[in-house]
């Protein structure tokens, strides 16, 4: 049920509150800095679209590629010498295989944690006369 559902059963009728007229000005705000936004937006698109950084994004997408390229052809190089190894020797493979899994695994939960480190807790300094041996030596001195 809505309030104006509501004020009409209770009998109040319709009137318009502040809030009422607020909602309008808030509105017609909200999509005027959205526009503004979206104008700003579009000017940066421009910007990094045209003239000299066109041309650097151009060259960068063509340096990627090309490391792209090199780096899919090593990749295959290596493939092929990890499975000619793992044909010749198939335990030691299976062994290697199990370290990197563990050292893998190891680096995945050290580096994955959220909690940040607990902070070292400092002790302030024993007062004089109220540290632990001294009050036993008091204690014995006293008969106690």
């Amino acid at each position: 049920m809505t309030s104006k559902e509501m004020m009409r059963k209770i009998g109040i009728g319709e009137v318009k509150t502040a809030d009422e007229k607020n909602n309008g000005n808030l509105k017609n705000q909200i999509f005027k800095y959205l526009r503004a936004g979206k104008n700003k937006i579009l000017l940066l698109e421009h910007q990094i679209a045209g003239g000299k950084n066109a041309q650097k994004f151009a060259e960068q997408v063509g340096r990627s590629k090309e490391k792209l390229r090199i780096a899919k052809q090593n990749f295959d190089k290596y493939e092929k010498r990890a499975e000619h190894f793992v044909e010749i020797n198939p335990k030691k493979a299976v062994a290697m295989a199990v370290a990197a899994g563990m050292l893998a695994g190891t680096l995945w939960a050290t580096f994955n944690k959220k909690k940040p480190a607990p902070p070292k807790k400092r002790r302030a300094p024993a007062r004089p006369g109220k540290n632990r041996k001294g009050a036993k030596q008091a204690k014995q001195s006293s008969g106690r």
